[in-house]
């Protein structure tokens, strides 16, 4: 007992070494890992955010045109149907008193979101701020006339007062683009999560395809509109490989200890024996 005693205590510095670097290994590719889910989802929400400042702009913009000023909004309307940006997917004129007087998008869509765009101008009447909404009406949770469609709002005003109100509508499309252009980890799923926790891209954790059990994350907050951005990859089949790394590390060590040992018996034993 003693000769086995004293290989093991020979070969267990080395072991021990051994192994606490394969597992110093395995964490320091977890944080990576996360690392590179956070760069990943703060990139996303600096997409997310360039798109809805810029398109918010390009309205206030647009509001102070001629076309307001002079009370020529029809003319507005004729000349907008082609789309001024091609990421929005048509605009709306509501006038003071709540009335749609333009809306540049096919008939039936414009006739679904009626409800939704009276909710739009009493909630400007009420902040008189530009608007990033998908709510029906005001505290309500988001609900979008289609999925991931979003609409922006700038009040114009005149004497004080909201004179009329000038939106755009940006459809899933374009949430799709910025999401396949973000750089992610393999595998990795893309959630545009709006203030009310309601998915504008992504499914919901409780869909047949959304995250079903555990998985690594990371968030960034999207300035502009109050949403998150949101990187998941779903941790199984990640622990699966860094258990598999690690039992590739940690295998030689536990047989070259066990040869070790077995190798120092089998020479050492016929020694202590003559002594």
């Amino acid at each position: 007992m003693a000769l086995v005693a004293a290989i093991l205590c020979a070969l267990a510095p080395v072991a021990l070494l051994v192994s606490l670097k394969a597992f110093d290994e395995a964490e320091r590719n977890r944080a990576a890992l996360e690392a590179s889910l956070s760069r990943s989802a703060q990139a996303l929400a600096q997409s997310v955010d360039s798109e809805l400042t810029s398109s918010l702009q390009a309205l206030k913009v647009l509001s102070q045109s001629g076309f307001f000023q002079r009370d020529r909004v029809g003319s507005l309307g004729r000349l907008l149907h082609g789309r001024p940006r091609s990421d929005w997917d048509s605009l709306v004129v509501i006038d003071s008193a709540g009335a749609v007087v333009v809306d540049t998008a096919p008939a039936r869509v414009a006739a679904a979101d009626v409800g939704r765009l009276k909710a739009l101008h009493a909630r400007m009447l009420g902040t008189r701020a530009p608007l990033v909404t998908r709510a029906i009406g005001a505290g309500s949770p988001g609900i979008a006339a289609s999925p991931g469609q979003v609409m922006l709002a700038v009040p114009v005003l005149g004497d004080k007062q909201v004179r009329y109100v000038l939106g755009a509508r940006i459809s899933e499309a374009t949430w799709v683009f910025l999401a396949a252009a973000a750089e992610r980890p393999d595998g990795a799923r893309v959630h545009i999560i709006d203030e009310y926790g309601e998915p504008i891209l992504g499914p919901r954790a409780d869909q047949p395809n959304g995250a079903t059990g555990a998985a690594y994350s990371a968030a960034h907050k999207i300035a502009s509109a109050g949403w998150t951005a949101q990187i998941t990859l779903e941790a199984e089949p990640v622990n699966q490989r860094s258990r598999a790394l690690l039992g590739e590390r940690l295998l030689p060590v536990v047989f070259s200890l066990l040869a070790g040992l077995g190798l120092g018996l089998a020479v050492g034993w016929p020694l202590v024996r003559k002594i």
